[in-house]
């Protein structure tokens, strides 16, 4: 028998500059198993899961809520591997439970990057990076006014 399926949680994007997440997406009903980020759209990723379902999130036009969902899979089994294909942006591999990989055409919509998009995925992480970076320094000055300036180790 296969292992217990973790508990569900929401797709959750962070940046290695912070501790917070820059974004939390609504909540998945099933756990999720992969994830990948389209090499053509730096607000494009895809997640799959434990209830066969394959949704794509873009960040432009609905910031947390999947832009797609579709079925992978008939019988409910889990999707294990996502994959865009990097040569041809609108094609999205899936690979599920019952060992069967397929792949999927996407709208141009979610395959062609807008004007001014990757400017916009830029600020959208460092707008969260310099928040997380406050919230640090302000830390940093209660530590020093509590007598515990010292070096970190």
């Amino acid at each position: 028998a296969p292992p217990p399926a973790p508990p569900a949680a929401p797709p959750r994007l962070f940046s290695l500059l912070s501790p917070q997440p820059l974004l939390v997406t609504e909540p998945s009903a099933a756990p999720l198993y992969s994830c990948s980020w389209s090499p053509a759209r730096p607000s494009v990723f895809a997640v799959g899961g434990a209830d066969g379902q394959l949704h794509v999130y873009d960040l432009r036009r609905s910031r947390g809520k999947p832009e797609l969902a579709l079925k992978v899979t008939g019988d409910g089994s889990a999707v294990y591997a996502v994959a865009f294909n990097p040569a041809e942006p609108s094609l999205i591999a899936t690979a599920d439970g019952q060992g069967i990989v397929k792949i999927w055409r996407l709208s141009r919509a979610l395959s062609s990057m807008a004007p001014r998009e990757q400017e916009a995925f830029d600020r959208l992480a460092g707008a969260r990076t310099e928040e997380a970076e406050a919230v640090a320094g302000e830390e940093e000055e209660e530590e020093e006014k509590r007598g515990g300036g010292g070096e970190r180790s």
